[in-house]
């Protein structure tokens, strides 16, 4: 298995959260391996978005959330004519 295939193993057990008998079919392997390659791939995963700036989770700034918050209004506002019963 290459990392490719690790990180798309993790990837695809995110999806179902039930049986991994779906993931053992797909990939040809025993529930032993495949647990000890998506410990593998999760750990993989985990250090490549702690090493990422990019992927880090913020606040955003207070001028961001007062943009937000007037697009969401002139959002909202532009639906009322949709939906009179949304602005009461």
């Amino acid at each position: 298995m290459q990392l490719e295939d690790c990180v798309a193993l993790v990837l695809g057990r995110t999806r179902p959260q039930g049986s991994m008998m779906n993931l053992q079919l797909m990939f040809g392997m025993t529930m032993t391996n495949l647990s000890m390659y998506l410990h593998f791939g999760l750990c993989i995963i985990i250090h490549m978005l702690k090493c990422n700036p990019c992927a880090s989770i913020e606040i955003p700034p207070d001028e961001k959330i007062v943009e937000f918050k007037a697009a969401n209004i002139k959002n909202t506002q532009s639906l009322k004519m949709f939906v009179p019963q949304l602005m009461e």
